[in-house]
């Protein structure tokens, strides 16, 4: 469809700069690392995988993008 066209816009190599912020329940900060989308399933998912250095050590992080036909909107699961 349409909108996994746009999901494949994702795909291949990015730079990553992201903002912290915990609301209160830790500490605010700024983390710059890189990401690869690739599209998994016949096209119909893009799966990222990140990388950042932060203050507190190296994150990775694993997301998968969908979009859903039943309720019309785009999801994503992120696993840290």
């Amino acid at each position: 469809t349409e909108e996994h066209a746009i999901l494949g816009r994702f795909a291949g190599k990015w730079k990553l700069r992201a903002e912290f912020d915990f609301a209160g329940y830790g500490p605010t900060f700024d983390a710059s690392g890189e990401g690869e989308g690739t599209m998994i399933l016949n096209g119909r998912h893009l799966q990222m995988r990140w990388w950042a250095d932060t203050p507190m050590g190296r994150w990775e992080c694993l997301s998968f993008m969908s979009y859903d036909n039943v309720i019309g909107k785009f999801t994503t699961v992120i696993l840290d």
